[in-house]
């Protein structure tokens, strides 16, 4: 496992050092050293809060199966996934085979492993997309919106719920 995770980490350092070359260190701090630094602690404090929250549930759906991990090590999984969805071509599933093969690490069966990944995905898209539901409808309440853009929205909310089941 140690062999792995220097190799995700170097892999993703590497990436981290390519990015920073390519566009440059003061095209990505420009927008931080503007924002005020309140804002900033409370989008951390907001983005820990909500990948916490998601451990927690991850960690739930564990228990159930009957396998029990400390919320530290599932933590790092999450982020570790989380972080590989952002360079892998895919939406947004790429990380899961990775946090897969750690729990399978962890003496926890392939197949229940893959069963909580699938189970936490489709509770994740589905409060998504209750999140996007209940955003169109506060715009529809909130703005006078010409009809032509209120059917664009819908029609986009009917996609994502397609896309999200498929």
């Amino acid at each position: 496992m140690r062999k792995k995770l220097i190799f995700f980490g170097s892999l993703l350092l590497g990436l981290l050092i390519m990015l920073v070359i390519y566009f440059s260190i003061d095209n990505i701090l420009v927008p931080f050293k503007a924002a005020p630094w309140s804002l900033l602690l409370a989008y951390v404090f907001v983005v820990l809060l909500i990948h916490s929250l998601q451990t927690i549930r991850w960690q739930v759906i564990l228990k159930t199966t009957g396998h029990k991990l400390g919320f530290g090590k599932l933590f790092v999984y999450r982020i570790m996934g989380y972080s590989l969805n952002y360079i892998t071509p895919s939406a947004h599933i790429g990380g899961e085979p990775l946090k897969a093969a750690m729990l399978k690490e962890n003496n926890v069966p392939y197949t229940d492993g893959v069963s909580s990944l699938f189970i936490n995905k489709v509770l994740e898209v589905f409060t998504d997309g209750f999140f996007a539901f209940a955003g169109l409808m506060i715009i529809l309440i909130s703005f006078a919106l010409p009809k032509e853009e209120v059917i664009n929205l819908v029609n986009l909310l009917r996609s994502c719920y397609l896309l999200a089941f498929l």
